[in-house]
């Protein structure tokens, strides 16, 4: 990439294709990724721009090529010590990220081909002025896919199980006792509309879901399924069976069915001390907030307890206490870059589960990226525990002017307390037993966001509301 003009006029010149007489459909398959970075605009690599699909002559499709997603990298923490480069495995690129595929992009151009008859394919990159040493460029791999129509009217196929997977690529995601997580794709002519999906731990509980969406051949989704009952079976084995696409019998079974092994989440007591040392990476330099946050979520997908806004280079040691079940700890960074990497003067942090008067339980790597994602259960191992709907509790309306109202059943005396978003109380109020159905005022609270929270015997849940 010496310049835009040597750029479109030499190295992507318009190319003309014969379609075959008979094609019915065609698809471009686009990947490109970004080198080169030493000057103010770190061309290539890190320089966000987009490509452009022309077909003869006619802008039909603008591609932002860019992957925003390297903090999230499953292989981690990175070191390229060969060339003096420590710690990149986060920062986001022009495509691709270190250690994985490059990311690549689908084209339908169907509506504009006629069978028998030539097209011509453009591929633009948005134009960039750069001046430095290392001259910036791009591995470019543009391919035409010319096909006849569908084989099949009404067919479905399974293309990954992203959760629960032993899967390297999927590591951030795993292990898991709550929801598992699919990837379908249409497999047949006609648009897909409904499905059914069976799934299960090889020899337990047999589970079935029934989808609804609207699919196009070749379109794929991620599908999040409802917890299952109980994780118990034979083997350390997830199954899922696609059924009656459109509830139609699928035209073609040999896709329908796949198997993934997965680990059993960690087991901790019931009550331990999550211990939380932030760096000095801050979003707000005069409020001194730290860029790390975190949360504990229940099976439902509730808030159990959360962090609310933090101090930046301060330890905190909270002690909690979890009913038995299955949870999930999520830390997130607003910077992406963990609470230690060695690209900035953050400086180094610390996130660590003590079980009370012992020792560590467990130790996390401060150089996670964006995020850490983590499930576990308490109170039994995973395949133990049943899982059971513990959200009792409406509030609305979220977001709110003014007023909410709490609404629920509980066979206990309960008590509410509002928190704002540093943990102050603002309200506290007890509740009665019974069928439950109170107001609390928070005209005069400033816009922003509170936590609720719920505590009786049977459980303590905390939810966040918006307050406009």
């Amino acid at each position: 990439y010496i310049n835009s003009s040597d750029f479109e006029n030499n190295k992507l010149i318009p190319k003309k294709f014969l379609i075959n007489s008979n094609s019915e459909q065609a698809m471009i398959k686009m990947t490109s990724t970004g080198h080169g970075f030493d000057n103010n605009i770190y061309a290539a690599e890190f320089k966000p721009i987009d490509y452009y699909v022309y077909i003869d002559g006619v802008l039909r499709e603008t591609q932002y090529n860019w992957n925003p997603d390297c903090g999230e990298n499953p292989i981690y923490p990175y070191y390229e010590t060969s060339n003096s480069y420590i710690h990149t495995w986060i920062l986001d690129r022009a495509n691709w990220c270190p250690g994985l595929k490059a990311k690549s992009f689908n084209h339908e151009i169907t509506p504009y081909i006629n069978s028998g008859d030539s097209v011509e394919i453009n591929i633009n990159f948005q134009a960039y002025s750069w001046s430095g040493t290392q001259t910036p460029s791009y591995i470019i791999d543009c391919q035409l896919f010319q096909y006849e129509d569908a084989n099949f009217n009404n067919s479905v196929e399974i293309l990954d199980i992203i959760k629960p997977s032993i899967k390297d690529e999927w590591s951030r995601k795993n292990p898991i006792c709550g929801k598992p997580l699919i990837k379908i794709k249409n497999y047949g002519n006609n648009p897909l509309t409904t499905l059914e999906i069976n799934y299960n731990v090889i020899g337990g509980d047999l589970h079935t879901y029934n989808w609804t969406g609207n699919l196009s051949f070749l379109e794929t989704e991620e599908i999040e399924l409802p917890n299952l009952s109980s994780w118990a079976g034979s083997k350390n084995e997830f199954e899922v069976t696609l059924r009656n696409p459109n509830g139609q019998p699928d035209d073609y079974t040999e896709n329908n069915t796949m198997i993934s092994e997965f680990e059993i989440v960690p087991e901790y007591p019931e009550t331990f001390v999550l211990w939380v040392g932030t760096n000095n990476g801050v979003v707000n330099s005069l409020t001194q907030e730290s860029e790390t946050t975190w949360d504990i979520y229940d099976i439902n997908g509730n808030t159990v307890y959360t962090s609310g806004s933090l101090y930046a280079n301060t330890q905190y040691k909270d002690t909690l206490t979890l009913n038995p079940g299955c949870y999930t700890f999520i830390v997130k960074d607003s910077d992406e870059d963990g609470l230690s990497y060695g690209y900035n003067s953050d400086g180094s942090g610390m996130i660590r589960f003590r079980e009370i008067g012992a020792s560590w339980i467990k130790v996390f790597d401060p150089d996670f990226g964006t995020n850490i994602i983590h499930q576990f259960t308490v109170g039994g191992s995973q395949n133990q525990i049943t899982s059971t709907n513990n959200d009792a509790w409406e509030i609305f309306p979220n977001p709110t002017n003014n007023k909410i109202i709490i609404s629920g059943y509980e066979e206990d005396k309960s008590t509410v307390i509002i928190n704002d978003n540093l943990g102050k109380k603002l309200i506290s109020r007890e509740l009665q037993s019974g069928n439950i159905l109170e107001s609390f005022d928070l005209s005069k609270f400033q816009s922003g966001i509170y936590f609720i929270k719920i505590i009786n015997s049977n459980r303590s849940i905390t939810k966040k509301i918006i307050k406009q």
